[in-house]
């Protein structure tokens, strides 16, 4: 009766065992992709999943440094468990719609992020450009970048003159090329374009006998490097500060004055300068 009774002791014991154990596999945890809009941030991602940020950081750990729009995270959700008798009761209205809310949300929050203006860096507006030897003569004008939203490989250009600034001529100045660019946060970027430049200027090309004066027009060319720094203001703003490397080709250019029968050698550029870029706009 005794062998009995133990056997019958042992038999539950081990059942109970068997049963914690499934429980247990049950209730693995599990993982789903949460993808992070505007505004948040793994605190509130956290919060929202009934998780923490340290679990979230294990499976995403470049999240640890920073996170950004249309990131997509692993989030751990626990597997619940479901008895015989949970399974054949129904689902409530409440539940239901929980349900029915988070996959079409989850569905929007990806067609938004897909096509979020966020997803570009492209900065535009009115730009400064100067020697720091001559920094009250340089050249305005618009300016304008693109890169991919983490940073990469992108382009960029400048349209400018110095009339009224440099000289009363209307001379113009243009850049144009790749920029290479790191997204250090959500609102700030490093990049440095390294463009190609045309500076055109003019010159007197001949002086008659009677005063009369002849110009000449004329292009001279060059390379520039602007490493930068942009910052995002508010939801559109944007200002951007950097330094100009830029090195203009020598171009030589005559001078004749008829009434001393002489020509006077000029020379354009071939001298290499730093400088400053300046520019204030919209992205």
């Amino acid at each position: 009766m005794t062998f009995t009774k133990i056997s019958h002791r042992l038999m539950l014991l081990v059942a109970s065992l068997i049963c914690s154990l499934y429980a247990i596999a049950q209730t693995a945890q599990s993982t789903i992709t949460h993808i992070m809009q505007k505004g948040e941030t793994l605190q509130t991602v956290a919060a929202r999943y009934s998780t923490t940020t340290q679990a979230i950081i294990e499976l995403n750990p470049e999240a640890a440094d920073f996170t950004y729009v249309g990131m997509e995270l692993k989030i751990p959700v626990a597997t619940p468990t479901y008895s015989e008798s949970t399974l054949k009761t129904p689902i409530s209205t409440s539940a239901s719609e929980y349900l029915d809310y988070n996959t079409a949300n989850s569905t929007q929050q990806y067609a938004d992020s897909y096509h979020d203006e966020s997803e570009v860096w492209n900065p535009y507006g009115i730009g400064y450009i100067a020697n720091f030897s001559n920094n009250g003569k340089g050249f305005y004008g618009f300016t304008y970048e693109y890169l991919p939203y983490s940073g990469g490989l992108g382009f960029y250009m400048f349209y400018g003159t110095g009339w009224g600034v440099v000289s009363d001529d209307f001379d113009l100045h243009i850049r144009i090329g790749p920029t290479f660019g790191h997204r250090y946060t959500e609102n700030i970027m490093f990049s440095c374009p390294i463009s190609f430049t045309g500076t055109t200027f003019s010159y007197l090309k001949k002086i008659s006998k009677t005063g009369y004066e002849e110009s000449g027009f004329s292009i001279a060319f060059g390379l520039a490097a602007n490493p930068r720094v942009g910052f995002k203001v508010g939801k559109h703003g944007y200002i951007s500060l950097g330094l100009d490397l830029n090195y203009c080709f020598k171009t030589k250019k005559t001078t004749t004055i008829e009434a001393t029968n002489t020509k006077l050698d000029l020379e354009y550029g071939g001298t290499p300068y730093v400088g400053f870029t300046v520019s204030i706009g919209a992205i």
